[in-house]
């Protein structure tokens, strides 16, 4: 055999095979290329609906959605705000009840005694002022305290005073004409001038009542006009 028929034969073959192929394909179709590209199809369908809150229209790929995205956003904002709300407010409740098992409750006329800030007292003054129970708002919970020399400004919660077993005085040895802060009442209460200490910066031998000292009828002190010679001593 010569070399010229075995190139023709080889090209006959080669032939034969790319013409079996070709008709395989025709009469055969792919199944994986169709299911392809319906799935594609199918994940590319839109659907334009009008949203039922808001009645703006929006596209969506889902066939059961009837709501926008920024209404459902809203409708899980408020629905997150409202058990936020209800949490807090069971939490306060367990706050008081535990609250009232802890402090004995009190009513109108016990003794009970308030902490006076630091800020508000000097340093030889008591901590604590001696106060009576003039009312009780059994809505809010809250309580009216009074002492000798006035009431109290404001109402006060259950924490915030302290029961007295000592009985000192009765309602009637309240001052209910006068109205005054904590800090007032505990000056009224000092052996000394209460928060701070006065001082004057007068240059005039503290004569006439223009000096703070002479107003209020003490003596002049160290802290006084730079410890100058006065007659206020």
């Amino acid at each position: 055999m010569s070399e010229r028929q075995l190139i023709s034969e080889t090209q006959e073959s080669q032939q034969t095979s790319d013409f079996e192929a070709a008709l395989l394909g025709i009469l055969v179709p792919q199944s994986n290329s169709v299911e392809d590209q319906t799935l594609n199809e199918v994940q590319c369908l839109q659907y334009e609906r009008e949203c039922n809150k808001c009645s703006a229209f929006f596209q969506t790929d889902s066939i059961l959605q009837i709501c926008c995205d920024i209404c459902v956003r809203s409708e899980c904002i408020q629905r997150e705000r409202h058990a936020s709300g209800s949490n807090l407010s069971k939490q306060a409740e367990k706050m008081v009840a535990r609250s009232n098992q802890i402090l004995r409750p009190v009513q109108v006329g016990d003794n009970v005694t308030v902490p006076i800030p630091s800020v508000d007292r000097g340093r030889g003054d008591p901590r604590n002022l001696l106060c009576i129970v003039l009312e009780h708002d059994q809505t809010n919970d809250q309580f009216k305290l009074g002492s000798k020399d006035g009431i109290l400004n404001g109402s006060y919660s259950r924490n915030q005073f302290t029961f007295s077993p000592i009985h000192s005085f009765a309602l009637q040895d309240t001052n209910t004409l006068v109205e005054l802060s904590v800090r007032e009442a505990a000056r009224q209460q000092s052996i000394g001038d209460g928060q701070g200490f006065l001082k004057c910066a007068c240059k005039t031998g503290c004569v006439r009542k223009t000096c703070k000292c002479v107003k209020s009828n003490v003596l002049c002190n160290s802290r006084c006009h730079d410890s100058l010679s006065c007659h206020n001593k």
